[in-house]
């Protein structure tokens, strides 16, 4: 029976102050595009037959980074990996901004749309995709894989450039099988940011 592997990978350290505007958001640090480099090597071995990555620019240039080392693997940018708040934390800290009910809502939809369209059951041989996105989109995305309450989406920290496996099953059923895995970051390289 065929299954769909989806390796989940939030992007590399960005600069945060976006100095220019950009409406695509900060570009990577050299931290962030040195974490994407040790990513890929990690990463070769794995038989990838597509990859898929949000269009904001800290994702686009992590992704760009791994598409270098697999040139025959097709490569599609969208917007619907970008980040979002995937809804309201079970017990939101003080340190969380308000959000309007429209864009918790937005975020909330997105996310689900973005679970529906990636974890659902290979149909003839196995899959291998990698999804280059955000944290709050990972963490979803987990809690939705595991059948848990999407309003813990918060409970978990995903490091940069951190690999996150699911493995959806013929039924589709899913199992993580890994997350926010950093063990081809030497630890001066680990951040969260």
């Amino acid at each position: 029976m065929a299954e769909r592997i989806l390796y989940l990978v939030r992007h590399g350290q960005h600069d945060l102050a976006n100095l220019d505007g950009d409406p695509l958001g900060g570009k990577l640090t050299p931290r962030g595009v040195e974490q994407a480099h040790l990513l890929t090597r990690h990463l070769l071995a794995i038989p990838l037959r597509v990859i898929h990555a949000s269009s904001l620019r800290r994702t686009l240039e992590t992704a760009q980074i791994v598409a270098k080392a697999f040139p025959d693997v097709p490569f599609h940018r969208t917007r619907i990996l970008w980040e979002c708040i995937p809804g309201l934390p079970e017990k939101p800290s003080a340190q969380f901004p308000p959000f309007s009910p429209q864009r918790l809502a937005e975020g909330k939809e997105r996310a689900e749309r973005v679970f529906q369209t990636y974890f659902k059951p290979a149909r003839i041989d196995d899959k291998h995709e990698l999804l280059v996105c955000h944290g709050n989109l990972i963490r979803y995305l987990v809690c939705r894989a595991l059948g848990t309450p999407t309003a813990h989406w918060n409970r978990m920290e995903i490091a940069n450039c951190s690999l996150s496996i699911v493995r959806v099953k013929s039924d589709g059923r899913c199992s993580l099988l890994s997350f926010n895995e950093q063990g081809h970051l030497p630890a001066p390289l680990r951040s969260f940011l």
